[in-house]
């Protein structure tokens, strides 16, 4: 007897749902593998991606659902996000020191952004989640004060360094925001420091006044 085309389909789903519950350690060992090995690829094909498409109202609905989730369970969350750290402390302690060694870079970068973020939350001044490598971008890898070009990297005997700078300092009151953050090198940010308001003079005023 012939079926129906609502049984074919429910029976292709029921043997692809088992194939995939007998499979599912193989195919998370596939996934894992591919995306260590297309890290880089996959990262420039999202950027490119969300450059071209803008937000996406089904991701800001799914995103704003996460959120209100996050809210709503956050005890139930950190109770299970502690529950699996403590039972896989060490495996998830060795890839982390791994990780470390073989992203020295990317290692730096994190830490130096969630650093100004607890400096914020210290301060209890308004702040959100910033990378600096989006700000410098953002600003074309150009400080916003004397108009240099600068590294692409930050080396810290280097004065062509790029830093993040808040607009207004957050040790006045300023918030740790997109708004109020910008590329600076590393002499322009430390000329800057904490001044407000501040009123740039170019290095070679500065050079041929202390000449004269």
């Amino acid at each position: 007897m012939a079926l129906s085309e609502e049984e074919a389909r429910l029976r292709r789903l029921a043997r692809m749902k088992a194939w995939r519950a007998s499979h599912a350690k193989e195919k998370r060992e596939y996934q894992r593998a591919w995306n260590a090995a297309h890290r880089k690829e996959k990262q420039e094909y999202n950027r490119r991606w969300y450059a071209s498409h803008g937000p996406v109202v089904g991701q800001e609905c799914n995103g704003e659902r996460a959120r209100r989730y996050h809210v709503e369970n956050k005890e139930k969350k950190n109770a299970a996000s502690r529950a699996h750290y403590y039972a896989n402390r060490e495996k998830m302690m060795e890839q982390s020191r791994q990780w470390k060694l073989e992203h020295p870079e990317e290692w730096r970068a994190m830490s130096r952004d969630a650093s100004r973020l607890r400096r914020a939350r210290r301060r209890a001044v308004g702040w959100e989640r910033i990378k600096a490598a989006d700000i410098f971008e953002r600003d074309g890898w150009r400080c916003q004060i004397c108009g240099c070009e600068t590294l692409r990297e930050w080396e810290a005997d280097n004065v062509w360094s790029p830093e993040l700078d808040h607009i207004i300092p957050l040790a006045r009151g300023g918030p740790h925001t997109r708004a109020n953050t910008q590329l600076l090198c590393r002499r322009c940010n430390a000329h800057k420091a904490a001044k407000l308001p501040y009123k740039h003079t170019s290095w070679v005023e500065n050079v041929e006044r202390g000449r004269s």
